[in-house]
């Protein structure tokens, strides 16, 4: 896998695990670690979020999840230069019966201090059906 796939999959995982409950409430690094500070994401709904807002509501919802799944699929790099990456997936949820498709774009700068050396600038999701 590219680093920036490895950075989609272990976010998304470290998101299961905190949302699930499985990691402690106050383990929020991982978030602020990877999100740039100008990060910005427009959800499937059409709404833009800042990163610090990403933070607070996901951390309002710590173990508020149990039994959710995650998992990437269908990665395509867009483009990469000497300083960004831009990338596309698709993201899969489930949690019981329910679950849902996005497909997401985005956008990273690269950082060797940030996990496996991407910050996060720019998340879109769109619903699949």
């Amino acid at each position: 896998m590219d680093d920036w796939q490895t950075e989609v999959v272990e976010l998304h995982e470290y998101f299961e695990g905190y949302l699930g409950g499985a990691l402690p409430a106050d383990q929020t690094s991982r978030m602020t670690d990877a999100f740039a500070d100008e990060f910005t994401m427009v959800d499937p709904g059409g709404s833009v979020t800042d990163g610090p807002s990403i933070v607070a509501a996901i951390s309002g919802q710590h173990g508020q999840h149990a039994g959710l799944t995650m998992w990437i699929t269908d990665f395509d790099l867009i483009a990469e230069t000497g300083e960004h990456v831009i990338g596309r997936y698709i993201e899969h949820q489930k949690v019981g019966e329910g679950g849902n498709q996005r497909w997401a774009t985005v956008v990273f700068r690269k950082v060797d201090a940030a996990p496996n050396g991407l910050h996060w600038l720019a998340l879109h999701e769109t619903w699949l059906p």
